[in-house]
């Protein structure tokens, strides 16, 4: 049978890193190293979760797939008519970010891809290859 199991890792001081369960740990990190093409460190994630096939004990023994969250900043509005303007803002944005610990993190910008040239921001692509963008890999799910 196939169950979901919480990836849980210990409170407290110098503990964030050390899983509650090692054994699940490992075989997911050994999954991780086998199934995806990136280096993965699972305490990176706020929450992860394990599917994995169990024994008689409910213990998991096979791990079959992982699904990790985090939570990050999503800039779901971005529009300027000046490329001064929208060099402005996104150092702003990025000031603001990096003012509340999420230096070398993540966030999103939406850019969106039906757009005709005219109606883009001026100075869109450079803005974004200064910050180093690239392609996020991401769809847009809605919970149900």
């Amino acid at each position: 049978m196939i169950r979901v199991f919480p990836l849980d890792f210990l409170a407290g001081p110098g503990a964030m890193f050390t899983p509650k369960d090692k054994e699940l740990h490992d075989m997911t990190v050994d999954f991780c190293r086998q199934e995806i093409k990136d280096d993965v460190n699972l305490s990176d994630f706020a929450k992860v979760w394990v599917a994995a096939e169990e024994d008689k004990n409910h213990q998991p023994v096979k791990v079959l797939g992982v699904f990790a969250y985090v939570l990050v900043p999503d800039v779901p509005l971005c529009r300027a008519t000046d490329p001064n303007a929208l060099r402005a803002l996104a150092n702003r944005y990025n000031d603001f970010l990096a003012d509340n610990g999420a230096r070398g993190k993540q966030t999103f910008v939406h850019i969106a891809r039906g757009e005709r040239p005219e109606q883009k921001c001026p100075g869109w692509a450079d803005t974004l290859k200064d910050w180093g963008a690239k392609l996020a890999d991401r769809v847009a799910v809605k919970v149900r």
